[in-house]
This record gives C-alpha cells, sequence and structure tokens, in this order.
C-alpha cells in the first residue's frame, strides 16, 4: 500500500508540472468516519530480552473528524480540469492524504456560478493513538528496529488508504473575484492495517517501526474476536466549504 502512495505523489508531480491558468482553493469541513461503537482488545510484546509490553483496552466513539485542505487546478480543455489536493484532518481519526483528479466545468454563460462534478484518486493515511509501550530494562525493539535505551515508544493502530472519490462542487462568483463555493464528495478506498510504533535512536533523532497484525506477538480483538483488519477507516460521505482564487 506505501509503494501505491509513492507512486501517486510521483504522478502528481509530473502532472501538475504541466497545468495552465493554476488556480488555488482552501476548503474547511467535515469527514465522515466508519467507526462502529465497538470495543478492542490490544496486546503487543516486543522482541528485546527485556519482553517489554502494552495492553489495552479500547471504546471506540464518534464517527467524524474535522478536515482541513488545499487545492491547485489547471485547465487541460474547454471544459476539463486537472486537480492535486491534500488533506489533513483530526477528530474520531487523524490522517494525511494526497488526490489527484479531474473536474468538469460546466458550460455554464453565467460565469457567476459554477456546477463542476469531479473525480478523484487519492492516497492517504489515518490512525488513532492508543498509548506507550513503558520500558522496564534497557531498550525497546520493534522487529529489527531499536529504539533509544531508557526511553518509552509512542504506539498506535494505522490504515494506508489508496482509492477514488467522485464529488460535486458549487461555487458562486464573488466581487472581488473570488469564488465561494460547497463541495460533496464519497471515498472509497482499500485499505492495509498495521500497528504503528514512535520514538527516538540514540541521537534523540524520530524513528519509526510498524507490526503486521498476523504477527504472533501481536493480540487484536474486536468485541471479543480477533481481527486482523481495523474496525474504522476513512471511508464515507465529505462536506466542504470552499474559498477560491
Amino acid at each position: 500500500m506505501k509503494h501505491q502512495i509513492t507512486i501517486l505523489c510521483i504522478y502528481i508531480i509530473f502532472s501538475t508540472s504541466s497545468f495552465s491558468q493554476t488556480a488555488f482553493q482552501l476548503s474547511i469541513g467535515v469527514k465522515q468516519m466508519k467507526i462502529e461503537k465497538k470495543s478492542i482488545d490490544f496486546w503487543y510484546v516486543d522482541e528485546s530480552p527485556s519482553r517489554d509490553n502494552i495492553s489495552k483496552h479500547i471504546e471506540l466513539k464518534g464517527s467524524y473528524s474535522i478536515d482541513l485542505g488545499f487545492r491547485f487546478t489547471g485547465r487541460k480543455a474547454r471544459i476539463l480540469n486537472w486537480a492535486f489536493e491534500g488533506h489533513g484532518y483530526f477528530g474520531s481519526l487523524g490522517g494525511l492524504d494526497l488526490g489527484l483528479g479531474t473536474i468538469f466545468t460546466s458550460k455554464n454563460k453565467d460565469k457567476s456560478f459554477r456546477f463542476e462534478p469531479e473525480l478523484m484518486l487519492i492516497g492517504g493515511y489515518c490512525q488513532k493513538g492508543i498509548g506507550e509501550i513503558q520500558n522496564n530494562d534497557i531498550y525497546i525493539q520493534v522487529n529489527d528496529i531499536k529504539f533509544k535505551d531508557h526511553t518509552n515508544v509512542s504506539v498506535k493502530l494505522q490504515n494506508y488508504y489508496f482509492g477514488f472519490k467522485p464529488g460535486l462542487s458549487m461555487s458562486f462568483k464573488l466581487k472581488n473575484g473570488r469564488h465561494l463555493g460547497i463541495r460533496g464528495s464519497y471515498q472509497y478506498s482499500l485499505k492495509s492495517a498495521s500497528v504503528g510504533f514512535n520514538g527516538k535512536d540514540d541521537l534523540d533523532n524520530p524513528k519509526s517501526a510498524s507490526e503486521d497484525l498476523k504477527a504472533d506477538n501481536v493480540g487484536f480483538y474486536v468485541d471479543g474476536v480477533t481481527s486482523k483488519t481495523m474496525p474504522f477507516d476513512p471511508d464515507g460521505i465529505e462536506v466542504k466549504l470552499t474559498y477560491g482564487f
């Protein structure tokens, strides 16, 4: 999943370099999350000689996050625009994603109003922090990664995702030439779940590692049943207010 997201980023860089008549847009809105009211029981034992561990019970609550975004658009044809966008969101889940896609501009002679269907290809990451592994000896080790001696390591449940997002926007031209509008969309994606670990190395530089949910030293239960997928993901409805320059 990480490789697909990397390929998307490279494609975005080359595609946006050929844009003409570039415009910029900011947005703020609400992003629906697929989070059912379920309980999670999680435990993990590391690979260090002291077998440091974490055990947590989590009750999932909430189903929305606040989304902040930006978008660049460039005209490719009379009724066809290309767009590159980025989003960060926080709330029930936190995450980031990038998107590249096509906007179909209406042939409306009244340029004060825009009605625009769109389709975006997206790749991103979301996570939910669950606590820390308490160091009970010298160092914490996740697979081949050793973290700084005598320090704790934060743990999070995470999803990498890759998919598409159809949407529809409407906007009005203001007296100053700017555009104010609203955009609605729905995200569909494939997910890859794992457990993420963040800490520091011996030089105090940030260090990270991950572990598959299927690993022998990971226990992950949803409502008491063993699970290899996260009971939350960022697929769902998005509604945003937009301001274009």
